[in-house]
């Protein structure tokens, strides 16, 4: 199996560049991996002014703009795509990892285990997350 790290400067609040970032990137790989991993809120930046910035960035994964991309994407490199956004479910905000492949979410994963700076904007997600890729069982938990 094969990974591909992405490693950019995620413009602050800017989710449409950040996104047009990813996908100019990962066109241009040669073969990008069977699974391609994106930084922590690769589509918010991480550090706001107050927790209003957040809510306004963050979107529900049913319907996600995002996440359609990251499918119409993935489908176009024939890859799974890991990536940490903003979410927001049920009026709770969440710093969540999404996995997408060409037939959309696969698994959402809500950070557990919390620096000071999430404790100020996020809800605490409260289950590690194991899904299936190539025959692999991945799985994603943080204490």
């Amino acid at each position: 199996m094969r990974l591909t790290l992405v490693q950019m400067e995620v413009r602050y609040k800017k989710p449409q560049a950040n996104l047009d970032t990813v996908e100019s990137l990962l066109t241009s790989c040669q073969t990008p991996g069977d699974i391609v991993l994106l930084p922590e809120l690769f589509t918010s930046g991480y550090l706001f002014k107050n927790a209003t910035e957040l809510h306004e960035l963050a979107e529900e994964n049913t319907g996600s703009k995002t996440i359609a991309r990251l499918q119409s994407l993935a489908r176009q490199l024939d890859t799974l795509i890991v990536a940490g956004l903003p979410e927001k479910k049920d009026n709770q905000y969440f710093n969540s990892t999404v996995a997408v492949d060409k037939d959309g979410l696969k698994a959402c994963y809500r950070k557990i285990s919390q620096t000071n700076i999430d404790r100020q904007y996020f809800s605490r997600g409260n289950k590690p997350v194991v899904f299936e890729h190539m025959g692999i069982p991945v799985f994603h938990h943080t204490n």
